[in-house]
C-alpha cells in the first residue's frame, strides 16, 4: 500500500472516483480544521476545494504547535507531547 498524501495532517474521510484517478479527501491539521481537497492518483499534490473556517479564524493568529522531545537514558528519543503558544488576536480597523 502506498501513501496517497504526504505532510503533517490527518485524512479523516475520503472517496475515490470510479476509475480511481482522483480522490476527494477531508483533511485537518493543527491549525487548519476540516477542509476538502482533491488528489490525483500518483501525484500526491493536494488541490484545495474549500476554506470553510476562514471567516471564523480570520480574526485570530494560530501558531503551529512545537513537538517536545526528550532523549531517554537508553539513547531513544521520546515524544512527550506538544507545546501550544497562545492564540493572538489580529487587529481590525473598526469605524
Amino acid at each position: 500500500m502506498e501513501a496517497l498524501t504526504e505532510g503533517d495532517h490527518a485524512v479523516y474521510s475520503y472517496t475515490a472516483s470510479r476509475d480511481g484517478s482522483k480522490v476527494a479527501v477531508a483533511i485537518s491539521t493543527q491549525t487548519d480544521i476540516g477542509d476538502l481537497f482533491t488528489v490525483e492518483a500518483g501525484l500526491r499534490a493536494l488541490h484545495r476545494l474549500t476554506n470553510i473556517n476562514d471567516p471564523l479564524f480570520s480574526g485570530i493568529h494560530i501558531t503551529e504547535p512545537k513537538t517536545i522531545r526528550y532523549k531517554s537514558f537508553d539513547g531513544r528519543t521520546l515524544r512527550l507531547g506538544s507545546s501550544f503558544r497562545p492564540i493572538t488576536m489580529r487587529r481590525r480597523n473598526i469605524r
